[in-house]
């Protein structure tokens, strides 16, 4: 293999078939050509007599789905050469230099800047200013505006600088997102939108890692969720979901690492609903000071506790989600409609299509929740919304839960997962903290911005 200009390729191809005449028509020597090639060199001392560089070079350049035609190495070490199509140079280039010069930056392109979405990009900017982190956000899209700059946007007042963005496409902004010649680059969902996560697959294709709290994709069908593991695999990418279930508690990294040290997996319960937990909790205790059931769901909506519609959490949907997701890890193949889920909605307020309206007629059912909270009560028990994963099957449901129980112990937000496995067959391995709230969610993001 041999590389030359493009203006002499007439010239150089006339006289390997005249020098190569006899051995052509023998069928010895054929000659192929590819047409539209750069040629990208990676100079430096630094290369020479340091194991490992060819290789760390190559697979950064592979795992981004750029395809090397040819390669040459200079008998010094100081030089590796390799030609690629002339379409991807630039993001080559980019890849090669953020590699060895950047420390691996990552490129961020945000969907969403509610209450995690906006916070994360706080958490961002105020880690830069403290440590030595490779961040970059290159493209910020909410329901009202948009942003792109492949330099990166300066997160001082984005909040002001979104509001004289692009009005929001999503299609285009995606599109954007593609075509930018970056490396690394990391698609973070914070929204709670089903069709974004619909889009997951052919942002996977497009060679993104993504990162979200957003439950939706992991719910989807099976064949849906090995797809996209099947993908990301395909491309070295990585998808990565750790606040699906816990906000920033190492509810699924736990869980993965009993797995692959050969532990088997008994039973799995818990309270899994930060805002549940809020509500029952503060409505069983002093902190609610006597208010009513909607009075605490409404509080724990202006706390950042609950999904957009509080009825994704009072209605169960939420806990069934995390109990999904969970089931999956370890390996059942169930889909949602096999999650046995209690609504705490009441009936005619299911059907209530803005959560403001379903939210003003709450105050209707306060007695209705007053009675069950008394009849508990005169058990000396409490409240708990209680999930629970055993022998294949899956459920959530509100039960009267004993006080000598941990479960009764919870405040606030607390969420608690109990791990029994064949290892922790007697007591069980509990992962307990807080389980919603904007900080600790967006900070649970962040760390898996971080592993990338």
């Amino acid at each position: 293999c041999f590389a030359v200009k493009s203006e002499e390729l007439k010239s150089a191809l006339a006289s390997l078939k005249k020098e190569f005449r006899k051995e052509i028509k023998s069928g010895q020597v054929h000659i192929d050509i590819n047409l539209n090639q750069s040629v990208l060199a990676v100079v430096g001392d630094g290369m020479r007599g340091i194991p490992g560089i060819a290789g760390r070079l190559f697979s950064v350049i592979g795992n981004n789905s750029v395809n090397i035609t040819a390669i040459a190495q200079g008998g010094s070490e100081r030089n590796i050469s390799f030609t690629i199509d002339s379409k991807n140079k630039i993001k080559a280039l980019n890849i090669v230099h953020n590699e060895f010069f950047n420390n691996g930056q990552k490129n961020i392109f945000l969907i969403g800047t509610g209450n995690i979405g906006g916070e994360l990009l706080d958490q961002i900017q105020n880690l830069a200013k403290f440590h030595s982190v490779n961040l970059k956000v290159c493209g910020i899209i909410n329901a009202f505006h948009m942003l792109m700059d492949e330099k990166g946007i300066n997160l001082g007042g984005w909040r002001r600088k979104l509001e004289k963005g692009e009005e929001p496409n999503l299609e285009k902004w995606l599109s954007l997102a593609k075509s930018l010649p970056l490396d690394n680059k990391i698609l973070v969902d914070c929204t709670a939108s089903e069709s974004v996560a619909k889009k997951y697959l052919e942002i996977a294709g497009a060679g993104f890692n993504i990162v979200t709290p957003n439950k939706k994709f992991n719910t989807f069908s099976m064949k849906e969720y090995r797809r996209l593991r099947e993908v990301m695999a395909q491309k070295k990418k990585k998808f990565l979901y750790e606040t699906n279930v816990g906000a920033a508690l190492p509810v699924i990294s736990t869980l993965q690492d009993l797995l692959k040290t050969g532990d088997k997996i008994t039973k799995i319960e818990g309270i899994f609903s930060g805002t549940l937990s809020y509500i029952f909790s503060a409505l069983g205790g002093s902190a609610s000071g006597g208010n009513s059931f909607s009075e605490v769901v409404a509080e724990a909506k202006k706390l950042g506790y609950t999904e957009p519609d509080p009825r994704e959490d009072l209605g169960g949907q939420d806990v069934g989600r995390k109990l999904l997701v969970l089931a999956r890890e370890i390996g059942l193949d169930m889909e949602f409609k096999n999650v046995e889920i209690e609504n705490l909605v009441p009936k005619a307020l299911q059907r209530v299509k803005a959560p403001e309206e379903f939210l003003k007629k709450l105050p209707k059912y306060d007695n209705q929740f007053k009675k069950i909270l008394e009849k508990a009560k005169s058990k000396n028990k409490v409240l708990r919304y209680v999930a629970k994963l055993e022998r294949g099957k899956a459920s959530a449901s509100l039960q009267e839960v004993s006080m000598d129980n941990p479960l009764a112990t919870t405040k606030d937000a607390d969420n608690i997962f109990a791990f029994y496995t064949k290892r922790y067959n007697k007591r069980p391995l509990v992962v307990q903290g807080p389980g919603a709230g904007r900080e600790v969610t967006a900070g649970g993001v962040l760390a898996d911005i971080l592993r990338i």
